[in-house]
Parts: structure tokens; C-alpha cells; sequence
């Protein structure tokens, strides 16, 4: 069982969650952990603020490669921006001929983890995070795709 299967059996579960619990949902396979801070789900879709994986190994170049070469939030291809192996970070961004109204997803990565967000670029030219939704099929495709970049 994968990510994707802990995942999904947590969304279910957060679907009837009583009101005011945590809006995160986690599941763990092979050392790899994972948090989705959730807004809502049904049984098609899930709309969420952030995925994070933890428990990442491994050169960070190699990393950001293997992310940038294998994960299309949403069919969005991404591009390495910034990889620092002295400071341990790395930011991947969705490639320019992707963007859409201004809105782009980032991946995060730094020495133990990944973190996928989405974002939109307001008219004054600022960043603004945002809640992105995906199909649970959407989800599930994201972190297998995650699970298999970050594997050694």
C-alpha cells in the first residue's frame, strides 16, 4: 500500500470528522511521511493548501531532478529556479509556458522533506499563496509520482 491508499482512507475518514478537528490529513509508507492540509473533500475531490512529504533522502540535486523530471501538478511541467546544495534548499516552480492567469505551483525542498504549494501572482506583482483543488484521482496521481522521485 501506498501513499495514495493512506491518504485516501485519511480523507475519508476527515470527511466525518467532528467540527473543529485538525484540518490535516498524514499517512506514512517506507519512511516517507506525509501531511495535506485539507479545506474540504467529498468522494470526488479534495481541496487543500499544501502537501508535504517528510523523511526525504538522498543529494539534493538529485532530488530536485528527479521531482522536476517526474511530478505534473496538473499537468504543469516544473523547472528547477533555485538549488543551493550549501544552504540545503532547492525551489522548483511551474514552467513559464504553463502558467495560467498568473497562478503557478512551487515545490520546497529541503534536507528531510518537499512541500508542494500553489500560488498566484496578484496585479501589484506579489505572491499570494492559495488553495489549490484536485480530483482524489488528481491526488493520488501527485503522490505516486512524489513517492517514486523520492525513493532511493
Amino acid at each position: 500500500m501506498g501513499l495514495r491508499d493512506h491518504i485516501d482512507k485519511a480523507l475519508d475518514a476527515w470527511a466525518d470528522r467532528p467540527e473543529g478537528a485538525p484540518s490535516t490529513v498524514t499517512g506514512e509508507v517506507g519512511g516517507l511521511s506525509t501531511e495535506i492540509s485539507v479545506r474540504d473533500t467529498d468522494r470526488l475531490g479534495v481541496v487543500v493548501d499544501h502537501i508535504e512529504v517528510k523523511g526525504v533522502a538522498g543529494a539534493l540535486d538529485v532530488r530536485s531532478e528527479r521531482i522536476a523530471a517526474s511530478l505534473r501538478p496538473v499537468g504543469e511541467r516544473l523547472i528547477p529556479v533555485e538549488v543551493d546544495p550549501k544552504l540545503g534548499g532547492a525551489i522548483l516552480r511551474t514552467h513559464p509556458e504553463d502558467m495560467r492567469g498568473g497562478r503557478f505551483f512551487q515545490v520546497d525542498i529541503g534536507s528531510d522533506r518537499a512541500k508542494l504549494t500553489r500560488h498566484h501572482v496578484d496585479q501589484a506583482g506579489a505572491r499570494q499563496a492559495q488553495q489549490f483543488g484536485l480530483t482524489r484521482d488528481q491526488l493520488g496521481e501527485l503522490l505516486d509520482e512524489l513517492e517514486g522521485a523520492l525513493k532511493d
